[in-house]
């Protein structure tokens, strides 16, 4: 019994110790931590990886490694090796399988909500305050709390808030409590003044998406249409300067995507849709760099900038890895958005001109092999889980009715997170994808131990 508690108050610590990780201002460490967390995690979830996952993730980087050296004729060392350094463990950890190691009726996954809950009360609450000290309510970068504001901010940080507000709506649906329905308002409002115009699109079209029914179609779509302008008339009164420029940024995508701007008109071009163009033009008319990549690194991932001794000045990173500027990259990439662009222009501003997709990142450097069987085998794993919903759903037993709302709780997330990887580099910002991987194994572990039960 000493055992099993000493164990529950590890794994509780170890929770918190992340929960301050991911939340605050020393989420720059997390890029160097992870493959020990990841290595903490395994041990006290007793985590098991299958030998088939490391030979077919180690031969696909082979295939991309020797494509890289003998046909691009370039293999950028320091790029590969900080690449898989950092998304390395992300994968392995997320196709792994752990179990409890012991009997227990706590659900890890509720405190760990809980302890962020707890947490961005907090934080947000700060947040409020330092809008109303400021007196900046109509702009972008002020509401971070005790998160800070280095790397993607209050991006991500907007991106968390939704999160958890949809997990106290759908908390609300279940269970009809006014603490829960105050949370989850309490949550978006946090959402919207912690701003990030793509973000709440996305968030938007997540939903929209959540509530798609062909068997329900009418109540599908007032459901949706309702969501949505609620958000955008709160936007409109709470942010009208950044609804404006925001609405201008939607206008000239549309107008760009119908062919009515110039390629040479100043401030005009959405940079985040060129990226995807320069994909197109660079690697999907070569079969050999379609299919196996560049080489981890060396297109418009979050390691390409990073070493690229321009866009992003870490000193850590520089002392460790040289400073590089990979073929693709310096092609079709480093163009679209350098320190010279940026201090020259005032239209390079916003995230509609920051050329980073975790989608184009994964096609372009790992190949469509590569993102095929990530995609594929991602997939397999949720509907593995599912499946293994399904087989208990006839039972009426401790934890069934909440076990049921954070699938629908998962189901949200999973299509968030993913729509997401279209728009940055997610993949490779830990606050983001670990925090949605740990949602995803605490969940897994609750329908283990339902089923052992």
């Amino acid at each position: 019994m000493q055992i099993n508690l000493n164990r529950d108050f590890i794994i509780k610590f170890f929770l918190g110790i992340i929960v301050l990780l991911l939340l605050s201002f020393l989420r720059s460490t997390l890029i160097v931590l992870m493959p020990l967390i990841a290595l903490v995690y395994g041990f006290l979830f007793k985590v098991k990886i299958y030998p088939q996952t490391f030979a077919i993730f180690f031969l696909i980087i082979f295939c991309s490694a020797w494509v890289s050296f003998f046909y691009v004729e370039e293999f950028n060392k320091g790029n590969f090796i900080l690449s898989l350094y950092i998304i390395s463990p992300l994968i392995f950890l997320f196709f792994s399988t752990g179990s409890l190691a012991t009997k227990t009726n706590k659900s890890y996954f509720d405190y760990f909500m809980a302890t962020v809950t707890s947490w961005l009360l907090l934080s947000n609450g700060i947040g409020f305050i330092q809008l109303l000290i400021y007196n900046s309510i109509k702009e972008d970068d002020s509401f971070v709390g005790l998160y800070g504001n280095h790397g993607l901010g209050v991006h991500t940080l907007c991106i968390i808030n939704f999160l958890m507000c949809t997990y106290y709506f759908l908390l609300y649906r279940e269970k009809k409590t006014r603490g829960n329905l105050s949370l989850a308002i309490f949550f978006l409002i946090s959402g919207i003044v912690s701003f990030y115009g793509l973000g709440l699109l996305v968030f938007l079209a997540a939903l929209v998406l959540y509530n798609l029914s062909l068997k329900s179609i009418i109540k599908s779509v007032f459901i949706s249409a309702f969501i949505i302008g609620s958000i955008t008339i709160g936007l409109y009164f709470i942010k009208p300067k950044v609804f404006i420029y925001n609405y201008d940024n939607l206008r000239m995508a549309v107008l760009f995507v119908k062919g009515d701007v110039k390629e040479n008109t100043p401030g005009q071009i959405p940079r985040k849709i060129v990226i995807y163009r320069n994909y197109l033009s660079l690697y999907a008319t070569d079969p050999i760099l379609f299919l196996f990549g560049s080489g981890p690194g060396t297109f418009n991932s979050r390691t390409s900038f990073l070493l690229n001794g321009d866009y992003s000045k870490n000193k850590l990173v520089e002392a460790v890895f040289p400073v590089s500027e990979p073929k693709y990259a310096r092609i079709g990439a480093y163009p679209l958005w350098n320190s010279n662009l940026v201090k020259a222009t005032s239209f390079t501003d916003g995230t509609r001109n920051q050329p980073f997709s975790s989608v184009v990142a994964v096609l372009s450097e790992y190949g469509f092999i590569f993102f095929l069987a990530l995609v594929a085998t991602s997939y397999r794993k949720y509907a593995a889980l599912k499946r293994r919903h399904r087989s208990i759903e006839d039972r009426l037993d401790f934890g069934y009715e909440s076990l049921h709302m954070q699938l629908k709780y998962l189901r949200f997330s999973s299509l968030f997170i993913f729509l997401l990887l279209f728009t940055d580099n997610y993949l490779e910002y830990p606050e983001i994808i670990f925090f949605y991987i740990l949602i995803f194994k605490l969940i897994e572990l609750e329908v283990k131990k339902t089923l052992d039960a």
